[in-house]
């Protein structure tokens, strides 16, 4: 029938009832053999505690991490050359390679852990801050190439994507040091470095003299524009009717001379930027890492030599046992 008791759904009470004895009979025995361990080995594990505080104090005091960030701005197209060439420093640090990075100027390369370069993400700047669909300009090609990109994925990692993150105008070095530093002993040898290339010295002569000429043409571009506007107002002041052109549109040279003033107050500022290859802007130095462990190695050492102890001793507890096992067998034998 079906309200008849299946023997192989029963519950065996008593069954579980002496299981549930057995485990905290197992518990009871462990604590107790815990409690016995610690008895035995009281002054071992005394010693073993203030050693882990005393070793933990001192990592906590002497070794503390600290970062040191320089912003940069890579011209004449060196923003590959700074990414792999901080990555090739970054290997060389890795591989305790001291006499390279000393060569370099770097001072106490032994306290370098890592260097890193990444963008400073200014996304407006990349894709334009008003793309006009109209107009044929580079930010809103820019634009379009950002929109497609962003549709293929999540916009947060395209935004840093290496491929991505290269084509912005500024980035960030980042050295990670055992302990404090000044700029001239690392930040400062390692943009001697990147502005040492002879390759981007003469990109950078030609360079600036490319801009000079570009600003030469605004500047005088924008003094006729302004002779024009000059000439058309005093004769305008002055009551004359004059016939001008149908191709005459002085709002376009209102336009046209506010968009050149833009550009030259760009050109000028990338005039300053292009006395270095790599244009080294403000720093900061000496700004503490805090990782997980920060502070806490007091607490850690001594925990972890305990455990180590404990292990050294059950294991050692286990090689006898089947020592004696095998003994045993061979004497059956």
């Amino acid at each position: 029938m079906a309200n008849q008791n299946n023997p192989n759904s029963e519950i065996d009470l008593g069954e579980l009832s002496r299981k549930a004895k057995n485990f905290f009979s197992r518990m009871g025995d462990s604590f107790f053999e815990a409690i016995l361990f610690f008895k035995k080995y009281f002054i071992v594990i005394i010693v073993l505690l203030a050693a882990g505080v005393a070793l933990g104090i001192y990592k906590d005091r002497s070794k503390h991490v600290y970062m040191h960030k320089i912003f940069v701005v890579p011209n004449f197209g060196s923003v590959d050359y700074l990414y792999e060439g901080i990555e090739a420093l970054d290997t060389k640090a890795k591989q305790n390679d001291y006499a390279f990075l000393t060569q370099m100027g770097i001072k106490n390369p032994s306290a370098i852990s890592k260097i890193e370069v990444e963008p400073v993400v200014d996304i407006y700047e990349l894709a334009g801050k008003n793309p006009n669909p109209d107009a044929e300009n580079p930010e809103f090609v820019n634009y379009q190439i950002f929109r497609l990109m962003s549709e293929k994925g999540d916009i947060n990692k395209v935004m840093v994507d290496k491929i991505t993150a290269r084509n912005y105008k500024s980035h960030i070095i980042t050295v990670t040091t055992i302990g404090m530093t000044e700029k001239e002993d690392v930040l400062t040898p390692i943009l001697n470095h990147f502005n040492s290339s002879v390759y981007y010295k003469e990109l950078q002569e030609q360079g600036k003299k490319d801009l000079d000429t570009a600003i030469a043409g605004k500047e005088a571009s924008i003094k006729q524009i302004d002779d024009i506007l000059a000439a058309v107002s005093q004769r305008t002041n002055s009551g004359s009717l004059v016939a001008y052109n149908d191709n005459t549109d002085l709002s376009e040279l209102v336009k046209s001379k506010n968009r050149l003033s833009e550009e030259l107050a760009q050109n000028r500022i990338d005039r300053i930027n292009y006395n270095k290859i790599v244009k080294g802007g403000s720093s900061m130095l000496n700004v503490r890492d805090y990782s997980i462990t920060s502070g806490k190695m007091k607490y850690i050492y001594p925990i972890l030599f305990i455990l180590l102890f404990v292990f050294a001793v059950r294991f050692v507890r286990f090689y006898k046992r089947q020592v004696e096992k095998r003994k045993k067998v061979i004497v059956n034998e």
